[in-house]
C-alpha cells in the first residue's frame, strides 16, 4: 500500500472531524466524547443529542487526539460516576414525571347484581383511566408513586316514576417497586409490584326538575355512596427516552412508555354516604373490589443525571 493509501486508511480509521465509539454489534457512534470512565461513555453527535453508552456494549473507543481520558464539555466538568451519587451509597440515574392514559377492566358483578334487579342500569366494567406518575431510578431499582382516576359514564333508569342516573368511579393510589431487567441509553424495561388504596364512588341522582321547597321537604334527590379497600398490583413497564436539552448535571428529555398489569383488591370497608365531614354508615352494601387487568400509555418528561 502506498503512502496515499496509508493516509486514506488512517483518515478512515481515525476521522479528523470526530471521536468514534465502536460497538460490539458492528456499528459505531461518532461525535465529541464528553465523559469517559470504566462504566460508560457519553458522546454528543452532530445534532448535540447526548448518547450514554455502557462499556459492556463497546468494543473500542477511538480518540482523534490519541489522548484517552475524560474530556469535559464546555461549562460541564467530566463526571467520575454515572448518575448522581450520594454518600457513596446510592446512585440516582434518572427521574421521570408523566401523565398516564389508559383502560382498566374491573369486576363489578356484585354491584350490578344489586342495581339491575331494582331497575338501575348496570355499571360498565371497562373504564377509562387518567392519572399521573413519578418515578426515580436508583442504580437498577425503580421507585414510584402513581395516582389514577377511573371514570365510568353515567346511565339512566326509571325508578318509581323518576329518572335516576347512576355513575361509578374509582381512584387508585399506589407505590411501586421495580427492577430493571433491561436498560440502555434510551430504553428501560422493568417488572414491578406495588400496593396502596382504592376508593369507590357510586353517585345516584334524580335528573327530573323539582322545586326548592320539595327538595328541602323530602331530601330525596340522590345519594353519594363511598367505600375504600386495600390494593395490590403487579405488572411491567417499558419507557423510551428522547433527549432534547443538555443541562449542567444531566439531560432533559421526553419520556414515552407503556405499562400493563393486574390489580388485586381486598379488605373492603363498609359503604358510607353523605359529605366528607358528616358520613353515615350504609349496611348491606355489595362487595366492590378493584380487581382486573389494566393498560396505560405514559407521556411526560425525564431528567437523566450525569
Amino acid at each position: 500500500m502506498g503512502r496515499g493509501g496509508g493516509i486514506l486508511m488512517l483518515i478512515l480509521t481515525f476521522p479528523l472531524f470526530a471521536d468514534k465509539v465502536l460497538l460490539k454489534n458492528g456499528t459505531f457512534s461518532e461525535g465529541k466524547i464528553e465523559v469517559d470512565n470504566p462504566d460508560y461513555v457519553i458522546i454528543s453527535g452532530k445534532d448535540d443529542a447526548p448518547k450514554k453508552i455502557r462499556r459492556a456494549e463497546i468494543t473500542e473507543v477511538v480518540y482523534d487526539s490519541r489522548a484517552k481520558g475524560s474530556q469535559a464539555a464546555p461549562g460541564r466538568p467530566a463526571q467520575g460516576t454515572p448518575g448522581l451519587t450520594l454518600f457513596d451509597l446510592i446512585t440516582f440515574r434518572n427521574f421521570t414525571g408523566a401523565l398516564t392514559l389508559g383502560w382498566q377492566n374491573t369486576s363489578l358483578s356484585d354491584l350490578n347484581s344489586t342495581l339491575t334487579p331494582r331497575g338501575y342500569q348496570s355499571v360498565p366494567e371497562n373504564i377509562f383511566t387518567l392519572g399521573g406518575v413519578g418515578q426515580v431510578t436508583i442504580s437498577r431499582v425503580v421507585l414510584g408513586l402513581e395516582g389514577t382516576w377511573l371514570w365510568g359514564s353515567g346511565r339512566e333508569g326509571n325508578i318509581g316514576g323518576n329518572t335516576i342516573k347512576n355513575s361509578f368511579s374509582a381512584f387508585r393510589g399506589v407505590g411501586i417497586l421495580g427492577y430493571l431487567i433491561y436498560t440502555s441509553e434510551r430504553l428501560d424495561i422493568f417488572p414491578f409490584i406495588g400496593g396502596g388504596l382504592a376508593g369507590y364512588n357510586l353517585v345516584m341522582t334524580n335528573t327530573a326538575g323539582d322545586s326548592f321547597g320539595n327538595i328541602v321537604a323530602t331530601g330525596q334527590r340522590g345519594a353519594v355512596l363511598t367505600s375504600i379497600s386495600l390494593l395490590f398490583t403487579t405488572g411491567a413497564q417499558m419507557t423510551y427516552r428522547l433527549p432534547f436539552h443538555i443541562a449542567d448535571k444531566g439531560v432533559f428529555g421526553l419520556a414515552l412508555g407503556v405499562k400493563a398489569g393486574y390489580d388485586f383488591g381486598f379488605v373492603q370497608s363498609n359503604w358510607v354516604s353523605g359529605g366528607i365531614n358528616d358520613l353515615a354508615p350504609v349496611t348491606g352494601g355489595p362487595k366492590t373490589l378493584l380487581a382486573g387487568p389494566y393498560a396505560q400509555v405514559i407521556i411526560g418528561i425525564y431528567f437523566d443525571f450525569y
